[in-house]
Order: structure tokens, then sequence, then C-alpha cells
């Protein structure tokens, strides 16, 4: 079981808090907080802690905290990521967004973050790939083209070319 922060609890926060919690009861996550940057009102959010980002550190007690789930709009994402990663420098940053790909399984997902999957694809196919499940672009193909039968050769002796 992944330990999991959750960053935001504005209205973006009520969009992901049922997939969130079937997360939880699939036993793929457990929250030990919710980061909000105004915990003044109260100290729970949904049975979770609220955490102020200034002292998140020093709330978590010295419990390791596998990723931050950002319920952040997209366009918020990259510098809410900024932030995250001055406080918890070696932490892993998921977009909430991930919880509303059909199917979705946190565990799954988890594992395949943690492969470092490289797509190998003729076209910007890769690249959409990535992009639709929120993941770092590993591929050395991203906005490459190849036609067809050179791509054919490329896979027939793939280790070669790519040395």
């Amino acid at each position: 079981m992944l330990n999991v922060i959750v960053w935001g609890n504005q209205e973006q926060y009520d969009l992901f808090i049922n997939q969130i919690k079937a997360e939880e009861l699939k036993g793929n996550i457990c929250v030990k907080g919710v980061v909000s940057e105004d915990c003044a009102w109260s100290n729970k959010i949904d049975e979770y802690e609220m955490i102020d980002k200034k002292v998140l550190l020093q709330e978590l007690g010295g419990v390791k905290i596998d990723c931050v789930l950002v319920t952040s709009v997209q366009f918020h994402f990259y510098t809410t990521k900024e932030e995250i990663l001055s406080i918890l420098p070696d932490v892993k940053i998921i977009n909430a967004r991930v919880l509303n790909i059909p199917r979705f399984d946190f565990r799954r997902y988890w594992e395949v973050l943690e492969g470092k999957v490289s797509i190998i694809s003729n076209s910007c196919w890769g690249g959409l790939t990535y992009n639709s499940v929120y993941m770092e672009f590993l591929s050395p193909f991203i906005n490459l083209s190849i036609a067809p039968l050179d791509y054919i050769r490329l896979l027939k002796n793939f280790s070669e070319h790519m040395s």
C-alpha cells in the first residue's frame, strides 16, 4: 500500500474524492493527509488530516510518503510540481486526472511508473499515450515519424540501431 498526500482541497479535490476513496478501499493507497493553504477553518476534511504546506514535513512525523496526488487543474500542475519538489524532493508527483482513466487501478499504474516505460512508436502515438496517462516522456521517439518499412527494419535490429 502506497502512502499518499493529496495536494489541494478546492473544487478540483471534490472531483476526485470518490476515486481516491475507491483506491483506498481497494487497498492500493493510504491517504496520510490533505495539504491546504488554509487549515484555519478545520483540521479535517473527509476524515483526512488537513496539513498546512508550510509545516508539511514536521506534521508527517517521519512517515515515508510515496507520492503526492495533485488535484489542481492542469494549468497549475507544473508550478505546483516545482513547489512540492522543493519540500519533498524525492517524491513522485501524480496528476489526479489519472483517476478518471477508465478501469484505472493505482497499484498497476504505480508499477508502470516504477518500470520507467519507454514507448517505441513510428508516429506521434507514443507521445499522445504518455500525455493521456500523465506520464513522463521517456522515449527517444517523441515527435518522430518513421516510414513503415524503416520502422520494421528498426525493430528487427533494434539493439544494433540504438547503439
